[in-house]
């Protein structure tokens, strides 16, 4: 992947959280479209980072005095989780459950604000990373 295709996916992904959250708020008829945005990230973003987990709790119990970076994959995935499972619930009416999905939409939407402040200032020479 190239950064100009970095950049143009995280882009994307931007305008299509903005266009659904406008939809939601414009149209006032249930945040259905949220709620697939929010299985559809939490689903990636879950998929990206499984592997990670096991080596990062791993990680924790043998060293309890490491940073909280060393364990960004694990936050990332129980984040999701709690989204990927609160975002069905909304179907049954449970409140608690409409805030939960609201929070894990802002939490995505400041994930891919990072994701496009980061493929527009960070660039990966070599090393084959991008």
């Amino acid at each position: 992947m190239s950064n100009f295709q970095l950049q143009s996916a995280t882009v994307g992904f931007i305008a299509a959280q903005l266009a659904v959250f406008l939809w939601v708020i414009i149209r006032r008829r249930g945040i259905r479209p949220v709620l697939i945005v929010n299985l559809l990230f939490a689903a990636g973003i879950l998929w990206s980072v499984a592997g990670y987990v096991p080596g990062e709790v791993s990680f924790a119990w043998s060293d309890p005095d490491s940073d909280l970076f060393d364990y960004k994959n694990t936050i990332m995935a129980a984040f999701e989780g709690a989204v990927l499972l609160a975002s069905p619930i909304v179907f049954w009416n449970v409140t608690v459950a409409k805030i939960a999905a609201w929070i894990g939409f802002a939490g995505n939407f400041a994930l891919s604000l990072f994701a496009v402040w980061f493929s527009f200032f960070f660039e990966f020479k070599c090393c084959g990373y991008l």
